[in-house]
């Protein structure tokens, strides 16, 4: 992360404490926490606990100088150490401008206890990645707790009033502020998509929380589409978001997310996986080139077909519908594209056609991959308003499950539609055009017209009589 402009060496600290810290505190920073933030956030967490003990003034505060040479760091190494304890929840810093110029605050929280640090999603997960599972087992053990749980022991401890007697009643002082509550790290794991763990990781980001609440259904087919993690998401959004506000449109995230994709900046699912995808499909096409049935496009079946068991499948649909249940629609696009062709690849109006069919939820991602496949065989493109058409008759003959649209092709291969057929297919619902034919271009048409005075007919039986007499003697008139 890189260090702003306004993180100066001679700008002004304060140092305040949000929640109380004891040894067994100190003792957790030091095991658990310094794996994942390093010696020198190490060092300035310990000093800064230090220095908040000691009386605060705002007309005298030491310059960030002072830390820089208390823990021997350069001033990126100050930012960075610090922007490591925000991360993990030890430190909150805070910014403003007087008289005397900018200061930061740096208010200081307690590590978590270490049930939860272990039972934490992004923390635990970070130490085991660091540390490897030998030295993570070790740490587990040792905080680990051994309560009395044997049914067979009797708890016989005393109360409070069996050992103290009061006599006086002690006036309580007005009640100071407590401790603030612990930043959180993780809030766990939900159901389907995880988006407490998403909300975790933005808690720091700036990225506004009820932006994402309020646009989470969009959200949510921007990553089913993309085959998003919770990490990759998170990231998408700190690009989108707005500086200022935190706040995001929908229209932006989806921008980001079609960028990364197709430059591959992004590793939106594990590779092996595609990869592994992509060599089933090319082993099980190989006994069977040549005989792999080209379906043309569904369009003559006129009855839904129930699908047939998986026994029955050719391994080249097998694999089709195991790649079709796996990968996104997204990816699943780019790897037709690429068998079709190397350096071929998916178009935004292709991008853009498919991500509208699948938030109408007209079909499930697998039937919908399905679908691409179908339109890939014969089409280098897709086009909108084949894809819509394609995906209405598959609507109307009830197809729901990739099973179903193999059934449906399958039968619509069989039954081609005759010439007629498709003559009546495509004039069905248009009216039928006749043309008025003009008299004149009828065979036995006649000229009408008045008839001629004897004396308008002898003048002009005289004319054609000179005409003729002038072409006789070679166009010369006399």
């Amino acid at each position: 992360m890189k260090r702003p402009t306004t993180f100066m060496a001679q700008d002004g600290y304060l140092v305040t404490q949000a929640t109380y810290l004891s040894d067994l505190d100190q003792d957790v920073a030091i095991c658990l926490y310094q794996p994942l933030v390093g010696s020198a956030a190490l060092s300035l967490y310990l000093t800064l606990w230090r220095e908040a003990k000691q009386p605060q003034q705002f007309s005298k505060r030491p310059p960030q100088t002072r830390l820089l040479d208390l823990i021997d760091v350069d001033l990126d190494g100050l930012f960075e150490a610090r922007v490591k304890l925000e991360a993990v929840g030890l430190l909150k810093t805070y910014s403003t401008v007087d008289q005397l110029g900018r200061y930061f605050a740096y208010e200081l929280y307690a590590p978590v206890a270490p049930d939860r640090f272990f039972a934490d999603d992004l923390l635990g997960m970070l130490l085991y990645d660091k540390v490897g599972e030998t030295r993570y087992l070790q740490l587990q053990g040792q905080y680990e707790l051994h309560p009395v749980r044997r049914d067979t022991w009797q708890d016989v401890s005393a109360q409070f009033l069996d050992v103290f007697h009061l006599t006086h009643v002690l006036q309580r002082p007005a009640q100071s502020d407590g401790p603030k509550t612990q930043p959180a790290v993780s809030l766990g794991n939900g159901d389907g998509y995880d988006w407490a763990l998403l909300a975790a990781m933005l808690t720091r980001t700036g990225v506004d929380q009820g932006s994402v609440d309020a646009q989470r259904a969009g959200l949510y087919q921007v990553a089913k589409f993309y085959g998003l993690d919770v990490p990759s998401l998170a990231r998408l959004l700190q690009r989108a978001a707005d500086p200022l506000t935190g706040k995001f449109k929908l229209k932006a995230v989806q921008n980001f997310a079609e960028q990364e994709f197709s430059t591959g900046q992004a590793n939106f699912r594990p590779a092996e996986n595609a990869a592994a995808a992509q060599n089933q499909v090319q082993a099980a096409a190989q006994p069977q080139a040549g005989g792999a049935t080209q379906t043309q496009s569904g369009t003559a079946a006129q009855t839904q077909t129930q699908p047939r068991p998986a026994t029955t499948y050719t391994p080249v649909e097998t694999a089709l519908l195991k790649q079709a249940r796996d990968l996104p629609v997204r990816e699943f696009m780019e790897q037709r594209k690429k068998q079709k062709g190397p350096s071929m690849f998916v178009s935004r109006d292709e991008e853009w056609a498919v991500r509208d069919l699948s938030r109408r939820h007209v079909f499930d991602d697998a039937t919908l991959n399905v679908l691409i496949d179908l339109i890939y065989q014969t089409n280098d493109t897709i086009n909108e308003k084949y894809l819509n058409k394609v995906a209405n008759e598959w609507a109307k003959a009830g197809v729901s499950s990739p099973d179903a649209a193999l059934a449906y092709l399958k039968t619509a291969a069989a039954n081609p539609p005759t010439a007629s057929q498709s003559r009546t297919r495509r004039n069905s619902g248009r009216p039928s055009r006749q043309e008025a034919v003009p008299d004149w271009l009828k065979d036995d048409y006649q000229a009408q017209g008045d008839a001629l005075t004897p004396a308008q007919q002898a003048e002009l039986d005289a004319r054609l009589a000179r005409i003729k007499q002038t072409d006789k003697k070679g166009g010369n008139q006399q």
